[in-house]
């Protein structure tokens, strides 16, 4: 596993003495542990280059198999831990930043506590980026919409049904028009969360079905807050979950404009490895946030468009 250690190391790197300086080995050392690998595997793990090396196909096929072994052994020792602690440990989760709200305050009471709780610790960022790092095995779970794309060996389990809608304030000038189009929204700017933002691809998808240029972003962030109160002050649109209205909206400042064709399904649910270790502090949380999910977000799916 140590050569495996050292492959992964230098693929990251890119560069030998970078990785030696990682591993806190000698150079000549992860040259060695290379070289035991391309002599068990009878191929070239990598190329030199100018700037370092890079992988051969042969090395690419190794590295993937490594970081499987890896994240294998660290399931496996997590595992032991847990059965020696029960149901308590650490819970690693991805969390979509469109769901904190209902998170803190719809699962976090229902959560074990004293001397049986887990530890909680929670990641929130794009759907994608989250899914990405549960891939590698940084996180246990993602509590949050489908991902952008589903990369082998994970499993998507569908709890509910929500819809993106178009946002603005209430007295914004579109709310003159009955029902407007996406071509009709084309002459407004919009406050959108970063490029890699699910609701955003949406929207840009959206648009592009319509066979319109992407929509104009006037105002980006990843603060939820903040993109509401920007929507609420000025002529600028969004594009948010409904249920984010119903949640954090309440004040009637934001509201849904109601367009044709522009809203967008969205699904939410638990991503998990397929087949992969779930601690039980884990599974203990994922099964509240299917209660508490099923009781609170369902009825979001039913609002009149």
């Amino acid at each position: 596993m140590r050569d495996l250690e050292v492959l992964i190391a230098v693929a990251e790197q890119g560069h030998i003495g970078r990785a030696a300086s990682q591993r806190a080995l000698t150079q000549p050392a992860v040259t060695k542990a290379i070289q035991r690998l391309e002599a068990e595997a009878g191929h070239p793990l990598f190329v030199r280059t100018p700037k370092g090396v890079v992988l051969t196909v042969e090395g690419d096929a190794l590295l993937r198999r490594a970081r499987e072994v890896r994240l294998a052994l660290e399931q496996g020792r997590r595992e032991i831990n847990d059965l020696a602690a029960g149901h308590r440990g650490e819970v690693r989760f991805g969390l979509d930043p469109n769901l904190v709200t209902f998170f803190a305050l719809e699962v976090c009471p229902h959560l074990p506590t004293g001397e049986s709780a887990a530890r909680i610790s929670a990641t929130t960022d794009s759907n994608q980026t989250n899914a990405d790092a549960l891939g590698r095995g940084e996180l246990d779970f993602v509590f949050g919409a489908y991902p952008t794309s589903l990369q082998k060996g994970l499993a998507f389990e569908t709890l509910v049904e929500d819809r993106i809608v178009v946002i603005a304030r209430s007295d914004h000038p579109a709310r003159m028009l009955p029902r407007p189009e996406a071509r009709d929204l084309l002459a407004y700017s919009w406050a959108m969360a970063d490029a890699g933002a699910f609701s955003r691809l949406r929207l840009e998808h959206t648009f592009s079905q319509h066979g319109l240029a992407a929509p104009k972003i006037g105002f980006e962030s990843n603060s939820l807050p903040l993109i509401l109160a920007t929507v609420a002050g000025t002529d600028l649109l969004g594009y948010q979950p409904r249920y984010v209205l119903l949640d954090q909206a309440r004040d009637g400042s934001v509201a849904e404009l109601p367009t044709t064709g522009v809203d967008s399904p969205r699904i939410i649910g638990l991503l998990t490895r397929d087949g992969g270790y779930l601690p039980p502090a884990a599974a203990t949380v994922c099964d509240v946030i299917r209660l508490r999910a099923t009781a609170r977000l369902v009825p979001v799916r039913d609002q009149g468009s």
